[in-house]
């Protein structure tokens, strides 16, 4: 009997490794790392990890013992969530890459730890909240002794919760699909920073100066690991969004089929890559930064005038740059 599942063993496995790597990394090099960025990868860790080894055990128990569908259903419905809350912590990585990108400042006034933290917790217990609706009789998970998807609805109660989950899943990938663009569009406007000065300065006289802000290569970095992640998100993602009204329309066709089974392919895809994103980037950014501690500092930056008094009024350190005379 194991054999039906091969393919689904053979991601769950790979996936359930890459995440408990990526935790291990995580959590043996997080102290020199910025604290909201571990605490969100650790999220995505855990919840992927969860999620992953959910539906491997219930594969398992499916496969080698007799129990009622319905409680079988019932652990994919709660399965379910772990998948939603991974587009959600991919929505709050954006939205948080792209503040601090853009709005610094307005950054480290309002995105604290215990901030993310929270916001990480409530969207995830809402996303848990979502996909159970069916089990309290808004949308299909259980007919005729089979387990439904919320696509295969069939009565209009059912089609609603259809329809409204493809309204959330289409936004939340607009979203990270936009966020993500910005963040692309702001990163080719980032300018090396080693000509330039790191200095304390207010925010006043920035704004009154014009002074360019330059981001840590460390926060560029993790910004560009958020865009492929998210990347990988939504073309992985979308697909189960799209099949939602194509099965209303076309639920016979021989086509469809296969377009949903290519679908739930990507899906399984998403989960097992993932972790494995988190381990090359690590191990690119050991591989940078043991090639840049090998280097010589550029003549320009030994020659450089030792760094003025600082000026500052709300403590916010940044990189910064005189314009360019004409």
């Amino acid at each position: 009997m194991l054999h039906r599942h091969s393919i689904s063993y053979f991601f769950f496995t790979v996936g359930i490794m890459g995440n408990c790597a990526a935790l291990y990394i995580l959590n043996t090099t997080s102290k020199a790392r910025n604290r909201k960025q571990v605490l969100m990868l650790n999220c995505l860790a855990i919840n992927d990890l969860l999620g992953l080894f959910g539906m491997f055990i219930v594969l398992l128990i499916c496969d080698l013992t007799v129990i009622d569908t319905q409680y079988i259903c019932k652990a994919f419905v709660i399965l379910r969530s772990f998948g939603v809350a991974s587009g959600c912590i991919a929505l709050i990585m954006a939205v948080e890459r792209w503040l601090a990108l853009t709005k610094p400042f307005l950054y480290q006034q309002v995105v604290t730890y215990e901030v993310l933290f929270r916001w990480l917790m409530g969207f995830w217990v809402v996303s848990a909240a979502w996909t159970c609706l069916p089990l309290i009789g808004f949308g299909a998970y259980h007919k005729d002794g089979q387990c439904l998807r919320y696509r295969d609805a069939t009565t209009v109660r059912d089609k609603v919760y259809a329809y409204l989950f493809f309204v959330f899943g289409i936004t939340l990938l607009t979203c990270i699909t936009l966020l993500n663009s910005i963040l692309v569009w702001t990163l080719s406007k980032i300018k090396s920073s080693r000509h330039v000065l790191i200095r304390r300065v207010s925010k006043s006289i920035m704004i009154n100066n014009g002074v360019s802000l330059q981001r840590t290569p460390e926060e560029i970095a993790f910004s560009k690991l958020m865009c492929v992640l998210c990347i990988l998100f939504v073309v992985c993602w979308a697909p189960q969004m799209i099949s939602i009204p194509l099965v209303q329309f076309y639920r016979n066709d021989y086509y469809l089929r296969r377009v949903l089974k290519l679908s739930d392919i990507l899906m399984g895809i998403y989960f097992t890559l993932d972790p494995y994103i988190y381990v090359v980037y690590r191990y690119m950014q050991k591989r940078n930064i043991t090639l840049c501690c090998g280097q010589k500092p550029p003549q320009s930056l030994l020659n450089q005038d030792p760094p003025t008094n600082e000026m500052s009024s709300d403590g916010v350190t940044v990189v910064i740059q005189p314009l360019a005379t004409p």
